[in-house]
């Protein structure tokens, strides 16, 4: 009998020859591959401009561009515009890879971006958040976000943010805290939409959106905000008024209140002092709408309303008063007052009506 050992030395060598042998017939196997997808492929006898033009309205992830055939990657490679957007998605198991990812991803666009960062680690933060934010932070012009715990906000600590003009940030859980220094330097941010966080008080801010909030935590922004021109309101959870003074919000002019909750409204509405409103959206499906209050706060503010769009409850009482008030507003361009179910609560004979609310 041959000795097994001897065997085993002529299999190896075999599996060997046969391995170069492969990787030789591949290396000839690639330039084929390519004259015929010079030659053939209908799409690479385009002009580079209109192959471009289709990669641009494509709606793909660049990377699957580039994964066709090296023309392809060469062409997306040489799109900046390609790699503005990008929405990652990062969890436990993905996380190691990311940062390499993100530093190729942010070479290749070179432009302002649009960037959606989720992430789910089901538990106390291990990545190097700030590493990995870090990569991206000059070059973002807005960003979403989206994390499963409130450390990964301290771990940012003070990115520099020097193109971001509009920023959603949302917690899966509510939490009462959210770094100072987050938004900091930030010189641009106008934008600012929050869920289940604290509002940050920057100056700047123009537009601001707090899911969910308070009577009070709303009504405590304005000082801090003297630019703040636009004010979404959703989930109003509780009242907690301490000081009853008259609150002005000078430059507001659009503030939209989304509630479902059982909160009085009126308890907003009896303190606000907005002589600049022009919009007025308000969706209040289980509560009945305190008529007396805005009334108040219209005197009150001496605004020049052109819109109103309610949803309210279908019993509720004062139609015909709020009938009358609306048509004692000189300004009144478009009125949508609807029950929850879409039918018409105050028309107006001839208003227009633009808003359509879902059912």
């Amino acid at each position: 009998m041959d000795d097994p050992r001897a065997q085993l030395a002529l299999l190896d060598a075999e599996i060997l020859r046969l391995t170069k042998l492969l990787q030789k017939l591949t290396n000839q196997r690639v330039p084929l591959k390519r004259a015929i997808n010079r030659h053939c492929a209908p799409f690479l006898a385009l002009p580079v401009e209109l192959c471009a033009l289709v990669f641009t309205y494509a709606d793909v992830n660049p990377l699957r561009l580039g994964a066709v055939c090296m023309a392809w990657r060469n062409l997306a490679w040489d799109m900046p515009w390609l790699w503005a957007n990008l929405d990652l998605t990062l969890t436990k198991d993905s996380s190691t890879h990311m940062v390499t990812l993100l530093a190729e991803w942010t070479n290749r666009a070179m432009a302002p971006m649009d960037v959606r960062l989720k992430i789910r680690l089901g538990g106390t933060p291990h990545i190097n958040i700030n590493t990995l934010f870090g990569t991206v932070s000059e070059l973002v012009r807005s960003i979403h976000l989206d994390f499963d715990h409130p450390a990964l906000f301290e771990l940012l600590g003070a990115p520099l943010l020097p193109r971001l003009e509009t920023a959603n940030l949302s917690l899966a859980i509510p939490s009462n805290s959210l770094p100072a220094t987050l938004l900091s330097r930030a010189p641009a941010l106008r934008v600012l939409h929050l869920s289940n966080l604290p509002p940050t008080h920057l100056s700047s801010l123009t537009h601001l959106h707090l899911t969910p909030t308070t009577i009070s935590t709303a009504l405590l922004l304005f000082p801090s905000l003297p630019a703040l021109t636009h004010l979404t309101l959703t989930n109003i959870t509780a009242s907690n008024v301490l000081d009853p003074r008259p609150v002005p919000a000078p430059a507001l002019t659009h503030l939209c209140i989304n509630t479902h909750g059982p909160t009085p409204l009126s308890e907003l509405l009896d303190l606000l002092v907005l002589p600049r409103l022009h919009a007025l959206h308000i969706d209040l499906p289980n509560q009945v709408f305190p008529v007396p209050s805005f009334v108040g706060m219209i005197a009150r503010s001496g605004c020049l309303l052109s819109q109103v769009r309610m949803r309210l409850k279908k019993d509720w009482g004062g139609r015909e008063v709020l009938r009358q008030i609306m048509r004692q507003l000189p300004g009144l361009e478009t009125v949508d007052v609807r029950a929850v179910e879409g039918a018409i609560l105050v028309d107006l004979g001839g208003a227009e009506s633009v808003w359509n609310p879902v059912p």
